[in-house]
């Protein structure tokens, strides 16, 4: 975000220490050598910075924006899976305006990167929309944690049977490699079915 310009007012919020803000930068740096207090105040768009030391400011910020392209790109997705995601309701996109592209918010990239944290973890897009929901609702979101958990260790369970079987059937064909038939075949065929 850019600090743009600066005129007369005063106003209260929320406050930041003393110093140049870390992620701000200023078109007058020297300001902030007299900076006592920062308050922000969001709005659409926007961040009004309101300066308090030997004298008073106000100072405007733009937000950083993303056309489609950019959010997909920096997301490391593809835009048809940007789209994707706003049909199923996990995204939402920003009204066009009368000239120019759609312009996606920070929230939105950040949106994108907790959708792909959660598919990670073995979560589908119903439950990430679940999640999403819940908020910071605890107990029911670590109760969906818990099932996925459950879900993923009898996953593990399984997978260590089959491996058991395709060793053993492995072992088979290694200790007769002459031997007419497969031991593999034989199982898929029904004899010893890991499944």
């Amino acid at each position: 975000m850019v600090m743009r310009y600066f005129v007369a007012a005063g106003a209260s919020g929320q406050h930041l220490p003393p110093g140049n803000p870390s992620g701000f930068a200023s078109s007058r740096p020297k300001l902030f050598r007299y900076l006592k207090s920062l308050t922000l105040v969001y709005g659409k768009g926007s961040v009004v910075a309101i300066i308090h030391g030997p004298f008073t400011g106000i100072g405007i910020m733009q937000q950083e924006r993303f056309t489609i392209g950019k959010l997909a790109k920096h997301a490391k997705v593809g835009v048809e899976t940007i789209r994707y995601y706003q049909n199923f309701g996990l995204l939402q996109e920003p009204p066009k305006p009368d000239s120019g592209y759609r312009q996606y918010p920070k929230e939105a990239l950040e949106r994108l990167h907790f959708i792909k944290r959660a598919q990670e973890l073995g979560f589908s897009l119903k439950e990430i929309s679940r999640l999403l929901a819940l908020g910071d609702n605890a107990p029911e979101s670590r109760a969906m944690a818990e099932e996925k958990l459950s879900t993923v260790r009898s996953k593990i369970t399984h997978l260590v049977a089959v491996r058991t079987v395709l060793e053993g059937l492995i072992d088979q064909c290694n200790a007769n490699p002459d031997a007419t038939g497969s031991p593999i075949v034989s199982a898929l065929s029904g004899a010893n079915n890991p499944s």
